[in-house]
């Protein structure tokens, strides 16, 4: 019960305080569906937040300002499902630093590319605390996306050595483990709807010393109905380097919606 209402006390911190400033504060809705070939993995995900203002003005234009944004985050793939709330401190536009917690179910007795009669895959009580950094630049038509992410994973029903961590398609050591994360982006837009990238994904777990990475070729498209809001669509081959140290060839799927921007940049 404890874990429900971290998250409706995430929820209900901006919407009080968005009444004593709505003429400054700024909702985002966010809509996200991932999928990629190798190691199999989807999710389907929905993220609520909302801007409350530090300094300056939005203006999408001209984006110097700082904000603080409370969030939440629902994210399922069936039979993998998690519940996250956190806060976003950006003390200019273009440079986040956040803080979370999530909960996780998880209702898979096989996971691809884990062995689950040795290690823990099935659980119903998964919790992460979750830190890091984000930043995003733009110089005429080539843009930069960096993310940092930590997550200290604890599982609490874990009856063997070690346990899946389907992020990172790693094995975390005993019932905790680190996971650092690590996302870069760099591309360029060739029009308004069309542009191209490469993406570069680094994950490392910190006690049982395994890492894996990700390198994918994007095409991006933008779809800008009639109100000016963007279907954002990136999607391309790439090469997943396993734990174990083989490669293989995959193809890599994100199509996002956001009908609020509010403040939030990325």
């Amino acid at each position: 019960m404890n874990k429900i209402f971290f998250i409706f006390f995430i929820l209900a911190l901006s919407i009080r305080i968005s009444e004593a400033s709505k003429n400054v504060s700024r909702w985002d809705t966010r809509y996200e569906t991932f999928a990629r070939s190798n190691p199999i993995g989807a999710y389907a995900r929905a993220e609520f937040g909302y801007s409350l203002p530090l300094w300056g003005k939005y203006d999408l234009q001209k984006p110097l300002y700082g904000f603080v944004r409370p969030m939440a985050r629902f994210q399922t793939s069936g039979l993998v499902n998690n519940v996250m709330g956190g806060i976003e401190f950006n003390p200019i536009s273009f440079l986040s630093f956040f803080v979370a917690k999530s909960y996780m179910r998880r209702d898979l007795k096989k996971l691809d590319n884990f062995d689950c009669e040795t290690i823990t895959c099935k659980s119903s009580d998964i919790e992460r605390n979750i830190w890091g950094l984000k930043f995003a630049l733009k110089f005429g038509n080539v843009f930069m996306l960096n993310r940092l992410q930590w997550h200290t994973t604890s599982i609490g029903n874990n009856q063997s050595l070690g346990f899946a961590d389907e992020q990172g398609t790693l094995i975390g050591s005993g019932t905790k483990d680190k996971l650092f994360q690590s996302v870069q982006v760099l591309g360029v837009d060739l029009s308004k709807s069309h542009g191209f990238g490469v993406l570069h994904k680094r994950n490392a777990t910190a006690n049982s010393r395994q890492d894996s990475t990700m390198l994918v070729a994007l095409y991006k498209y933008v779809y800008w109905d009639k109100a000016n809001i963007d279907w954002n669509i990136l999607s391309g081959p790439g090469v997943f380097h396993t734990r174990q140290g083989t490669d293989h060839p995959m193809l890599f799927f994100l199509l996002q919606y956001r009908p609020q921007k509010g403040w939030a940049l990325f």
